[in-house]
């Protein structure tokens, strides 16, 4: 039995070094937001080339019948869906999961102090562990150390709040959300009337800290949340989205910090003690040219 874990581990191990090698060159070429779709493609085109390689070598012919017709559809169609759903629920998602680990570990050396609430993911949904997220946890731990703060339910949210007493010159949300509130979990919200959580935020960010509301829509609208939580932070910078959003239109600079796209338009917003900050428009091949 030790053998085979033995030869299972190398085999693991062999196959995510290869990934390695494939993230660190495919991210000279595109952006990180983009690697879904490259590796889902490639993935399917080998699967379903190998597939034909081994029809071929086994004498089948599909046109023989309806039926071994119908099953060679399948064979490809498994090909296509299901080999890049299986490669990134066991190879890309853990490596992503271990380079964040990294990331945040490496950052330690830091001064400045930084503060990643996420919410708990759904074990095949996997919304925040992208190489997305990668790039923004990679880039800010070159400047802040990172602490990482999960939670799946109201309870755990309170309890893990409770026991942090530091503060922080940066926070970073990444939950879903819509104008009116944040959707820490499905039991727990934070929005207007959240009077304790807002204090909290107060609390634990630093004068002159910024928060980032990396989620859907929360800066929507004359009133909205992020407004919300800048009049409870007066003192820091709330930056967020005025509309929907998702891995693909967020751009991180060489901080980590987000500004939020649609097409070439910039949808980041800005908010100090409840007022809108203006800001100058940059052009988004500027921020990609300085990411």
């Amino acid at each position: 039995m030790a053998t085979v874990s033995n030869h299972q581990f190398s085999f693991r191990s062999s196959l995510t070094g290869l990934h390695k090698k494939f993230f660190n060159f495919a991210k000279k070429l595109v952006q990180p937001s983009r690697l879904w779709t490259v590796e889902t493609v490639g993935v399917s085109i080998g699967t379903i080339s190998s597939a034909i390689g081994l029809c071929m070598a086994a004498s089948y012919n599909p046109a023989t019948s309806p039926a071994a017709g119908l099953i060679h559809g399948a064979i490809l169609f498994s090909c296509a869906v299901v080999s890049p759903f299986l490669y990134k629920q066991f190879v890309s998602v853990p490596f992503i999961q271990q380079e964040m680990q990294l990331a945040v570990q490496n950052s330690k050396k830091n001064r400045l102090s930084m503060l990643v609430i996420r919410a708990k993911e759904n074990q095949l949904k996997r919304e925040f562990t992208s190489y997305s997220d990668l790039e923004h946890l990679q880039n800010a731990s070159k400047k802040y150390s990172i602490d990482v703060m999960e939670a799946g339910s109201e309870m755990e949210w309170r309890s893990a709040m409770a026991s942090n007493q530091k503060q922080y010159d940066r926070i970073d949300l990444i939950v879903h959300s819509n104008n009116e509130e944040l959707q820490l979990s499905h039991d727990f919200d934070l929005n207007a009337d959240s009077k304790d959580l807002l204090q909290w935020f107060n609390r634990h960010i630093k004068k002159e800290g910024i928060l980032s509301l990396n989620c859907c829509s929360a800066a929507e609208g004359v009133d909205n949340v992020a407004k919300t939580l800048s009049r409870a932070c007066p003192h820091a910078v709330v930056r967020a989205s005025q509309q929907d959003i998702n891995q693909d239109q967020i751009v991180y600079n060489r901080d980590g910090f987000p500004t939020y796209w649609k097409g070439i338009k910039d949808i980041t917003r800005r908010y100090r003690n409840g007022v809108l900050i203006r800001h100058k428009k940059i052009a988004k091949k500027t921020i990609l040219q300085n990411s």
